[in-house]
């Protein structure tokens, strides 16, 4: 039996294999499906389901911040956001501090992110030191609750393979 705050069956089944392999061909467009329906059921969750929030692939050269593996933008009047996520394609140019031989769970990204909505308003004019607190804050949080949902979903995940050849074009 399944409440509105869990997954209906049809939901469940459908996140299910929420992996995605990397190797070419890789396929942005349904990506990004799953991440768009997978944080509709996190907005539900979280209390932000009168937001809309656009969900999409960038480019490592495309992203606001270039040691992120996700940047939210929102505008705060109108309940907008777009939620940048960095491409699994490009993951492997990160910095190895942020992989760490660990698949990239983007489900945890998403509600992240999701929580910097909650935030935003009074996260303005921080302090270096302040900025790093809500960051952690935010990642403690976030990392909690995908854990505490985990029996009801699996985490949506990519498999990163290095790139096999020496140069990389952005």
């Amino acid at each position: 039996m399944f409440d509105e705050d869990t997954l209906t069956a049809t939901e469940m089944v459908e996140v299910e294999d929420s992996s995605v392999d990397c190797e070419p061909p890789f396929n942005a467009a349904e990506f990004e499906v799953l991440l768009q329906r997978e944080c509709k059921l996190w907005q539900k969750k979280l209390r932000l389901q009168d937001w809309n929030v656009k969900v999409s692939l960038c480019r490592l050269h495309e992203m606001p911040d270039r040691d992120c593996l996700g940047f939210i933008a929102p505008v705060l009047d109108r309940k907008d956001a777009h939620m940048s996520l960095l491409s699994p394609l490009d993951v492997m140019l990160l910095p190895n501090q942020f992989i760490g031989g660990e698949e990239i769970n983007y489900g945890l990204t998403l509600v992240h992110e999701l929580l910097h909505l909650h935030t935003w308003p009074f996260a303005q004019g921080l302090t270096e030191q302040e900025t790093i607190a809500e960051e952690q804050a935010i990642n403690a949080i976030s990392r909690a609750l995908v854990q505490s949902h985990a029996e009801h979903m699996k985490p949506l995940t990519a498999h990163v393979t290095p790139p096999k050849t020496a140069g990389h074009y952005l």
